[in-house]
């Protein structure tokens, strides 16, 4: 819940900064953030009204979509600052859409929601070992590229700030992407959502 207002809060942010001069990229991102932010609200809160398994496992693939939906947004990002004179963007998005609804097919069938209330509120998500694979390999296909890219940026940028921005930016996106891709690969395809 704490991640999904940081995501509302930077897709404020990136909302204004479209709004001030009509930036593609901007835009994309405030998208991204949306989007990101209302899946991790769908994640998270429910276990806070509900422990019914079923619905937490149905707010679950509901939360998914929304994530996925954010991150074709992220591919677009990553196509305007890296690839825009390498490849189409359709044919970027076409096989992460591709990936995105064999994903959700395959946790749809495999994950299962189990709920622990001591010492404190805890939801964890496991889903078969192919389920993980897929989901982790579609955030590896994404993060990995956009953290190289955004660090990459920086050869091109002659400004000290640009060059910050870049870099953290990137090595951001390479931790998220580090991080969310252990979560599937190593830590046995379990997601947890704690609460008081």
């Amino acid at each position: 819940t704490v991640g999904s207002v940081a995501i509302f809060i930077f897709a404020y942010r990136t909302n204004k900064i479209y709004q001030e001069n009509h930036n593609e990229i901007a835009k994309s991102l405030r998208w991204l953030g949306l989007w990101g932010a209302v899946g991790l609200v769908w994640l998270g809160i429910p276990p806070f009204f509900t422990h019914d398994t079923h619905l937490l496992k149905l707010s679950y693939l509901v939360g998914n979509v929304f994530v996925d939906l954010g991150m074709m947004y992220q591919i677009k990002v990553l196509w305007f600052i890296g690839l825009k004179n390498r490849i189409s963007l359709k044919l970027l998005v076409a096989p992460m859409v591709i990936l995105s609804i064999i994903t959700f097919i395959v946790l749809a069938f495999s994950a299962n929601a189990y709920i622990e209330t001591s010492p404190v509120l805890l939801v964890q998500y496991i889903t078969s070992p192919l389920g993980g694979f897929l989901k982790g390999t579609f955030f590896l296909l994404i993060f990995l590229p956009s953290g190289l890219i955004y660090v990459h940026q920086t050869t091109k940028q002659t400004a000290i700030v640009d060059k910050m921005k870049s870099i953290v930016l990137g090595i951001a996106w390479l931790l998220a992407g580090i991080s969310t891709v252990a979560n599937y690969y190593v830590a046995q395809n379990h997601e947890s959502f704690a609460g008081a």
